[in-house]
């Protein structure tokens, strides 16, 4: 077997209904397809060690005692995966035929791109272009979270935990001009007792400016940790304690930086805004997971410079949970931003003729001038290319394309946020309910709402940033997490 898909299909059937051919990928200008467009659920594990999945950035080196390293640069990563190809006779599947099995256009005009957002990373400042956050957030971020006592978790010993947290308050202060506390309240490292500790914290300390910080070592301790601290109103943040080792050992300092992103984000801080305006006034995004019990959760961006909040949504149970959860969405939007003319529900998948009929009657009971649902996907059969000279290249973040009045792609995060690998677009219909509704501002407004990634400051989101941590609450949920503050 000379191709990887047939490879990969004849030695692990169980994947082939996750091997997706209508992805292709790129190769000197040819559309191809190759390993790294199976869907990004796959787990290593499902993968021969060497050939990989590369969507996600994952490789097996074996160089730690059987451990995966999931950090290697994507250039090193690259590299051995051609060096695999070439030592089992792999190559490339040219698609030829297959091209019908997609239905995107290959050709669009360049005029079909949205550029990137002016940015604000503190009020009363010059705006700054997403390439130049790292620099400006040096000086501070938008809005400093609160955070006077700290809680840390930890399964090291007690010298690599504090020689951790001192490098971390040093770096937090230098890249983000943010003080954290100076001296954490241990945990004791027994979950139950961890558990009874804060309960009696709380009732000492101001809950609202609490943060734990837990060094763990597997999902279980996570989910546990995440559980007690959210039923108590703290937010998380936990750290892998193989980047804790190597952080102290002084490599992956690289890290250091999402993960300060990420404590500032979770404390209610808000890293930056936008400072090129969307054009609707409110935005709420809604996703929708069922067990035996229906778990969603929302986004609510409450200001056209993009500030928005993450909630988690009250159990529901029965068939009208899109419906439920959209009458409780619609009511926090208007509480949420009472002066508001405009309205845009954004749905994690399929909006269904009920729901629209189930908005349209909400709505009548506010006085909002212009109001649509939009439904966005992830998994969609369509690609959208530039073409240079005959030659075909990937899209840029920005690009989109009308395949009718109200349905668009766009490329949320092209080629200029990815190292490697094909970008995935994002499908958006567009259903206008009431007053004017322009397709294309709409489809902007969700282009710019990716860039409001607030725990990376150097990577896009591929869909608004609110209705992606909607759907990672609402997933946390389903599994029995409940936590406190955006995921």
């Amino acid at each position: 077997m000379r191709f990887v898909a047939e490879f990969l299909k004849a030695k692990y059937p169980k994947i082939i209904n996750i091997l997706d051919e209508t992805q292709p990928g790129m190769k000197s200008g040819r559309m191809t397809f190759a390993p790294q467009f199976l869907h990004r659920n796959v787990k290593l594990t499902d993968i021969d060690d060497r050939i990989l999945n590369e969507q996600t950035y994952h490789i097996d080196t074996r160089s730690r005692g059987g451990e995966k390293d999931i950090n290697r640069p994507a250039r090193v990563r690259w590299d051995l995966l051609q060096r695999e190809f070439k030592n089992r006779g792999f190559s490339y599947i040219e698609l030829g035929p297959y091209i019908m099995k997609f239905e995107g256009p290959l050709k669009f005009s360049s005029s079909n791109h949205f550029s990137k957002p002016k940015l604000l990373t503190r009020e009363g400042s010059d705006p700054v272009k997403f390439d130049e956050l790292p620099s400006a957030l040096r000086y501070g971020v938008y809005r400093d979270p609160k955070i006077s006592i700290l809680y840390l978790y930890s399964i090291l010993k007690s010298e690599y935990t504090y020689s951790f947290y001192e490098i971390l308050r040093e770096y937090a202060t230098e890249r983000f001009n943010l003080k954290i506390p100076e001296h954490p309240l241990p945990l004791e490292e027994d979950l139950s007792k961890v558990r009874n500790y804060l309960k009696k914290s709380t009732k000492t300390y101001d809950v609202s400016q609490s943060f734990c910080l837990a060094i763990i070592d597997n999902s279980e301790t996570h989910d546990e940790l995440t559980r007690i601290t959210g039923e108590l109103s703290i937010p998380i943040k936990c750290v892998d304690k193989r980047n804790v080792i190597d952080i102290c050992g002084g490599s992956e300092r690289g890290h250091l930086e999402n993960l300060c992103a990420s404590i500032i984000t979770r404390a209610g801080g808000i890293l930056w805004v936008l400072y090129d305006k969307l054009h609707y006034d409110s935005y709420v995004a809604v996703d929708v997971g069922r067990t035996k019990s229906g778990y969603w959760a929302m986004g609510i961006v409450y200001d056209k410079d993009g500030k928005f909040e993450i909630r988690p949504g009250r159990i529901m149970k029965g068939e009208e949970l899109e419906e439920e959860s959209m009458r409780h969405c619609v009511r926090e939007a208007a509480n949420c931003t009472p002066n508001a003319k405009s309205l845009i529900f954004l749905r994690h998948g399929e909006v269904y003729p009920k729901e629209v009929h189930v908005f349209r009657d909400l709505i009548k009971h506010y006085d909002y001038e212009a109001a649509a649902i939009v439904s966005v996907k992830e998994r969609v059969p369509y690609r959208i290319f530039r073409e240079i000279d005959s030659m075909v290249i990937k899209p840029l973040s920005g690009d989109y394309y009308f395949l009718d009045s109200f349905y668009a792609v766009l490329c949320g995060a092209g080629s200029d946020e990815y190292e490697h690998g094909m970008p995935k677009p994002i499908v958006a219909e567009i259903i206008p309910v009431k007053g004017d509704i322009v397709p294309e501002k709409v489809l902007r407004d969700l282009f710019y709402l990716t860039y409001l990634n607030w725990k990376s400051p150097r990577r896009s989101y591929s869909m608004p940033a609110p209705l992606r941590l909607a759907h990672e609450l609402a997933f946390e949920l389903s599994l029995g997490i409940q936590r406190y503050g955006p995921p």
